[in-house]
């Protein structure tokens, strides 16, 4: 009896996940509806027809099409409907990026996209994306809503090699860099620029930023080669008011990435709406596969014409749902949920001007762009007033929260560098923590007030004097540095180290410098603090790493290495008898030795440049 029961209890199981999987495929096969779509099949040449598409303001306005062809396997195992505008409006314009997912209907019916078009064209050819294919994305967008929900939506990680040296001088390289942009799609992939430069060009909507400074965007696009941040897609603010709009057949359709004082959007054209469901673009934006961006509405000002390919020129209005998928034939959303937005607020003061003024913006809560979109936002905000005075020093401090784990917190400054240092700062540590292998986590809020001063700040060790060389355990050494500032007379300074009354004789080296030194010293005398197998290690050592700061000056001397970590196991001190586990590889299998660095600190209110160092004799009395 038990048995019977056990297996019917299994039969129920299994017939409710056939039912739940048959329900979840029909209802993706069941959008293709033949009485309002029709197939590339039922097309032929000269077919006579129409499109909509938003060419001002919000209203959707119609034009006239024609079939030229239809092309099977334009794509493997996927068609394309070639058509020509009749509307003088594409006469002038030709391919119009933006003018992506204008649906194209024949005898009533929606056909699909518009979605591709030829630069360069003297004629307003386009292709259009079938429909069919299209509606097919929802499958996609399923699945993402279901990962989200249990999050565990995959994203772009660092291998966990990344996270054995937290304290190296570069956290991440240009190439590293240049990679994450490259997966935000913040460049474009080899595959889109062969398109773009080639025959056929995908309308596609590029990532642009209204009101981003140019030199914010130099700053940029030297730390990620080839980055894409303005093409002008995307810019002020429309009928902001206006909340009566709708996503619908042919309504502009935005993913905002940047709102607030700085504005930041994908924009495109929106193809089918059906019971909430949107399809749009009728091709990929990033090709990401599942996805979860806020989707809203969108304001078109005006159509720019230029000699390769045109655009629109238009902005976000109001978040009306998310994104959940991004593949080849379309971008999928959902209207009703909401994504988070991350806010983000920066005070900026010029000193030398006695002026004050605060940002405020929102940005998209994503794992692979979230980072780079704080530090856009905040050096944009410091580069307000356009270019920085050839002699300047910064000042900030800041906060950044996650939805997991402890706050970053900043308090720091830099001088004569430009935002490089405030860039590092920001783009690098977010990075590493927003794309760690181990636990998905996001920014949550962003918080900085920042003074700028047209004063240097740079003072350099041009030599240093030690009035001798022998020490006894316990004693203190004074050193007299003489700094040289810029511009200003040098000066002779005394910084101190005082040393362990338990020290051992011996010859030992000191070295005096920057926090770049200090960071140096601190990782090859104990590399073991700085690797990182978790979230939490990682936020540790990044907060370790800001408490860094550049103003100050830095004595170190090394003792010592007599400890071993095995295995995340630490000893401590060991004596020689036990040394030998030091030196045996066999034991020592994923061991890192370490010792103890003696340090001392002194803050300045200017940065110290340079390196000096020498040895001592220690020696009991």
């Amino acid at each position: 009896m038990r048995l019977l029961h056990s297996t019917t209890c299994r039969l129920w199981v299994i017939a409710f996940l056939s039912y739940q999987l048959f329900f979840t495929t029909f209802v993706a096969a069941s959008q293709f509806d033949p009485a309002i779509h029709i197939d590339p099949s039922e097309i032929k040449r000269g077919m006579r027809g129409y499109g909509l598409t938003v060419f001002q303001g919000t209203k959707i306005e119609r034009f006239d099409v024609e079939v030229v062809s239809v092309m099977k396997n334009f794509q493997p195992g996927r068609d394309a409907i070639l058509i020509m505008c009749d509307d003088p409006r594409f006469d002038l314009a030709k391919g119009v990026q933006g003018v992506s997912g204008s649906p194209v209907f024949f005898n009533e019916r929606l056909a699909g996209a518009m979605a591709f078009g030829w630069p360069y064209g003297v004629q307003p050819l386009y292709g259009v994306t079938p429909i069919r294919q299209m509606l097919d994305v929802q499958k996609t967008g399923i699945a993402s809503k279901k990962s989200l929900e249990s999050d565990r939506r995959a994203s772009m990680t660092f291998d966990k090699s990344y996270y054995e040296n937290l304290m190296r001088e570069t956290l991440l390289t240009k190439e590293d860099l240049t990679r994450v942009a490259k997966a935000a799609g913040l460049i474009k992939s080899d595959l889109h620029l062969n398109q773009s430069k080639g025959p056929v060009s995908l309308l596609s909507p590029s990532l642009t930023v209204n009101g981003l400074n140019s030199q914010a965007l130099a700053v940029f696009q030297e730390a990620i080669p080839g980055l894409s941040l303005a093409t002008g897609l995307s810019a002020g603010s429309g009928d902001e008011g206006n909340s009566e709009v709708t996503l619908e057949r042919g309504s502009a359709i935005t993913v905002p990435l940047i709102t607030g004082d700085l504005n930041s959007a994908v924009l495109g054209t929106v193809t089918e709406v059906i019971d909430g469901n949107v399809y749009a673009f009728g091709h990929a934006w990033n090709s990401t596969g599942q996805s979860a961006w806020p989707m809203a509405t969108g304001y078109i000002h005006t159509f720019v014409n230029r000699n390769n390919i045109s655009f629109k020129l238009g902005t976000a209005m109001n978040v009306v749902g998310s994104l959940l998928a991004d593949e080849t034939a379309a971008v999928y959303g959902q209207v009703g949920d909401k994504v988070d937005m991350t806010p983000v607020t920066i005070e900026m003061r010029w000193d030398y001007i006695d002026t004050v003024k605060t940002f405020e913006m929102q940005i998209a809560q994503d794992d692979s762009i979230g980072a780079m979109l704080a530090a856009v936002s905040v050096v944009n905000s410091l580069l307000y007033r356009g270019q920085m005075p050839t002699v300047h020093s910064l000042k900030y401090e800041g906060r950044v929260e996650f939805d997991r784990g402890p706050a970053l917190t900043y308090s720091n400054m830099s001088s004569g560098a430009g935002v490089q240092d405030f860039v590092i700062d920001m783009l690098q540590p977010l990075s590493i923590i927003s794309l760690n292998p181990y636990e998905k986590v996001r920014i949550t809020k962003v918080d900085f007030r920042v003074t700028m001063t047209d004063q240097d700040s740079l003072h350099y060790i041009k030599n240093m004097d030690l009035a001798r060389q022998v020490y006894a355990p316990g004693e203190t050494i004074h050193a007299k540095m003489t700094l040289e500032p810029l511009r200003e007379p040098e000066y002779v300074k005394t910084f101190s180290l005082s040393l362990p009354k338990d020290l051992k004789e011996g010859k030992y080296k000191i070295n005096v410098g920057s926090y770049l030194n200090y960071m140096s010293d601190l990782q090859k005398t104990q590399p073991q603090k700085f690797r990182a197998y978790d979230l939490e290690g990682i936020q540790r050592v990044m907060q370790e790493r800001l408490n860094i700061t550049r103003n100050g000056l830095y004595m170190t001397m090394a003792l010592p290495k007599d400890s071993i970590m095995i295995e995340g196991e630490t000893f401590n001190h060991l004596p020689p008898t036990r040394a030998m586990l030091l030196d045996n590889t066999s034991r020592a299998k994923d061991g890192v030795v370490f010792g103890s660095l003696l340090t001392a600190h002194h803050p300045t209110d200017y940065l110290v440049m340079g390196k000096a160092t020498f040895d001592i004799v220690v020696k009991e009395d």
